[in-house]
């Protein structure tokens, strides 16, 4: 399964500025501020700039972080590099042979919901669905849509068998 995710190639230049160079740019106010505020600031103008619901139930995603361990600014920031530069990634998505299902929230950023698509073109078992009301935590957004999502594409691959 693949949740809320995009391939390696970047389908236009509006994408890699959000890829590259605008998550690379806010690595220093996170080592500034933390990156929970950071964050926060992020999901607010991402809000206004692409609509409501664009970043899910953020009440419902900080639940799980106050009952777990905490990321550092240094982790945080590792993670932002990296997929920064997941563009230069080469993965060989024609070789993964086991049934995939791509999952994506229906308000989720728009370069992942372009990417669904594309994944289950070149991955050759491949099937996609929309998370209703859901973000970019889609799994958290809408848990009970999510587990029976994945509950009944997990119960097509065994009756496949």
């Amino acid at each position: 399964m693949l949740a809320d995710t995009f391939a390696p190639e970047v389908l236009g230049i509006g994408e890699w500025l959000q890829r590259s160079v605008l998550l690379r740019a806010v690595i220093p106010p996170v080592r500034l501020l933390g990156y929970e505020r950071v964050e926060r600031a992020m999901v607010w103008l991402r809000e206004r700039l692409q609509g409501e619901g664009t970043s899910g139930d953020y009440e419902r995603i900080e639940r799980p972080r106050a009952e777990g361990p905490r990321m550092t600014t240094a982790e945080f920031a590792k993670v932002i590099r990296a997929v920064a530069a997941f563009d230069r990634t080469d993965v060989d998505h024609v070789s993964i042979t086991a049934p995939t299902l791509v999952l994506s929230g229906e308000h989720d950023v728009s370069f992942v919901r372009r990417h669904a698509p594309g994944l289950t073109a070149v991955i050759p078992d491949a099937a996609v669905l929309a998370v209703p009301d859901a973000g970019d935590a889609s799994n958290l957004d809408d848990p009970d849509y999510f587990t029976v999502a994945l509950r009944e594409f997990l119960a097509r691959v065994d009756a496949a068998d």
